[in-house]
């Protein structure tokens, strides 16, 4: 697992876009090999046979029900790539009929290939799995959240250690000092729960106290347990990488 700080050069494309995005995917596909692009999941895309550019931007037409965040969801792209494609749009009330821009075009991050790979610059995971005799290798991205100020998400090279369902959380000290300052200090450990930050998943990382794991406010996260407040691909929490759980588990 690869944590890298490149700035990728799409991000500039994206914000010329709106000028004028963990869940660590652990489902794999059991099927044969996939005939066609068309049918992989939102964020799966097959590898190029030349360059590093995958996916593409396109537009969809929100309904009178939809928020910026639902389409968001719903297309596996990030609260800041799909608000700084559609500056002028409202996030809460775009309106039926309102013209959406899906900014589902990547750059692949100059690196091996294999495992995971974070870039902490483009708020972004991108995953390739392993794949059968005869299956076309592919990827998987998701956007992330990166730990607040103070709690920069280390970068380097790591591996995952161990897979837990229905993990306890059990606050660090620095979180438990930063609640008792508000008079709210959290109990020492956390069961499973709709009150646990760690949701349902968690993956050890071998970086002491760092881990991916899902979370209840529909993020999952690669970091330390931490408080977590809302919002994918911005600042979200102590020491803290996280990913939209809306990619699939």
């Amino acid at each position: 697992m690869t944590l890298i700080a490149h700035v990728m050069p799409f991000q500039q494309f994206k914000q010329h876009l709106a000028s004028g995005v963990v869940a660590l995917s652990t489902w794999l596909m059991a099927t044969g090999a996939l005939a066609s692009e068309a049918e992989l999941p939102k964020g799966h895309f097959l590898l190029p046979d030349a360059g590093n550019m995958v996916g593409e931007v396109y537009t969809v037409t929100a309904s009178e029900e939809d928020t910026l965040l639902d389409i968001a969801r719903e297309h596996n792209v990030g609260y800041e790539e799909i608000r700084m494609a559609n500056p002028d749009t409202s996030i809460w009330v775009p309106g039926e009929g309102t013209e959406v821009t899906i900014p589902s075009q990547f750059i692949l991050p100059d690196e091996p290939r294999t495992g995971i790979v974070i870039n902490v610059a483009e708020l972004r995971m991108y995953y390739y799995p392993e794949v059968e005799d005869g299956e076309a290798p592919r990827v998987e991205t998701y956007p992330i959240g990166i730990g607040r100020d103070a709690y920069n998400t280390p970068l380097g090279i790591t591996e995952t250690t161990m897979r837990l369902e229905n993990p306890a959380w059990y606050p660090p000290e620095s979180i438990r000092r930063e609640a008792a300052e508000r008079g709210d200090a959290p109990p020492a450990v956390v069961p499973p729960g709709p009150d646990n930050p760690l949701g349902q998943y968690a993956i050890l990382l071998d970086i002491p106290g760092y881990l991916i794991h899902e979370r209840t406010n529909q993020t999952v996260s690669a970091c330390a347990p931490a408080v977590a407040v809302f919002a994918c691909t911005l600042r979200i929490s102590s020491r803290c990488s996280g990913a939209c759980r809306w990619a699939h588990r």
